[in-house]
């Protein structure tokens, strides 16, 4: 120390090293993660929803839930949408009042079944150089003549000569035992060929109520010879009708819920939207290896429908409907609603959002799923 320098004490000198950057930058990590977890919690996007066991389920594959030994779960939530729809109307009597004869009873039960079960049957087609097979879900309405019609026109190989299988191979209902032991046959000479082990499905849908407007349309053009103008009070007639468990149209299957085909025949490994046809088209040729030239011809095999076309206008006059009607028709609809969540309701339901959610909830309880049930199309009157 110089001589006449104030005296002091020096203390140890401090040094920054790179473990104290590393310290301090888990230490302010650490301060915004305590901010950002006492902020509320953000919601989820659309595609999102937000379960009875308190997780995110992505709602564009919430239709894996609608299984057929989901079914048994699931209809009594069912039953009552069509309940409080013919009670909102003012109907003589709900499902639980009034109905004091047993065969009656029976009747309207068979028939509640046979409206959430419907479905058209599959068919496989089995194609390419190696057999790949494919089981195509039929459902009516989404374009399944079109669908049907273009893979078949890709089934022949390259050499010009017949698949394995062709479409011939149909299936009324997969889990008739008839159509499983079919099943079991052709994937053992499958097998035997050294081909996949599973065969894979899929099949299209489309938004619920322009669904049910399409079949409606179809029912009323197979009904009807003559053209005749449809007016919205007998588009009420024929909805009271179905309501009060009658066949007032031909073929009223049309309009049946598109779900039917999932708690019925099974879930298939892809749906695509009508929506977004050829997007999907493109998916559904990378996923079952179809030929990169098998582009979709939509007008294909279009003479066996209505092809789009109203000669009734029933169109029309179902946009002519008062608001309590059409509520009426998406609660008979809400297994559509809640089996394919990614469609929103029309503008006269949405306060029937959450009895949508409630069903959702319902279909993902610990409620016992019980036994499949499967009712046979011929014995549906």
């Amino acid at each position: 120390m110089r001589p006449g320098a104030p005296h002091h004490r020096e203390g140890p000198r401090v040094t920054t090293t790179p473990h104290h950057f590393v310290t301090l930058f888990f230490l302010a990590l650490l301060s915004v993660w305590s901010c950002e977890a006492r902020k509320a919690p953000t919601p989820p996007p659309y595609s999102l929803y937000y379960n009875v066991s308190g997780k995110y389920t992505d709602k564009a594959v919430f239709w894996k839930n609608c299984r057929p030994d989901n079914y048994a779960k699931i209809y009594p939530f069912l039953r009552e949408q069509w309940s409080l729809a013919r009670k909102e109307l003012e109907m003589i009597y709900d499902l639980d009042e009034g109905v004091h004869n047993g065969t009656v009873a029976r009747r309207y039960e068979h028939y509640l079944h046979r409206f959430y079960q419907f479905a058209d049957g599959a068919v496989l087609f089995v194609h390419g150089p190696k057999n790949f097979p494919i089981i195509y879900y039929k459902i009516l309405k989404c374009a399944n003549e079109a669908i049907r019609g273009n893979l078949f026109r890709h089934m022949m190989l390259p050499d010009g000569s017949a698949p394995l299988l062709g479409p011939q191979s149909w299936f009324n209902n997969p889990q008739d035992l008839k159509s499983l032991k079919e099943l079991a046959e052709i994937k053992k000479t499958i097998k035997a060929k050294g081909q996949v082990e599973d065969i894979q499905s899929f099949t299209f849908v489309r938004d619920p109520l322009s669904h049910f407007v399409s079949g409606l349309t179809e029912c009323t053009a197979r009904s009807y010879k003559k053209p005749i103008t449809i007016q919205p009070d007998r588009i009420v007639g024929y909805l009271l009708a179905v309501l009060d468990f009658k066949r007032p149209l031909k073929q009223i299957e049309h309009f049946f819920p598109m779900a039917g085909t999932f708690f019925t025949t099974g879930v298939p490994n892809f749906i695509g939207q009508l929506e977004t046809f050829q997007k999907d088209w493109q998916t559904v040729k990378m996923l079952f290896k179809l030929p990169e030239s098998a582009e979709f011809d939509m007008d294909f095999d279009k003479k066996k429908t209505t092809g789009g076309k109203d000669p009734q206008n029933t169109r029309a006059a179902f946009k002519g409907l008062e608001p309590k009607y059409v509520r009426a028709v998406c609660r008979i609809l809400m297994a559509d609603y809640i089996c394919l969540p990614f469609y929103e309701m029309p503008p006269e339901c949405k306060d029937l959002e959450a009895e949508r959610k409630r069903g959702m909830d319902w279909l993902l309880s610990d409620r016992p799923a019980g036994p499949v049930v499967w009712f046979k199309s011929d014995s549906f009157g």
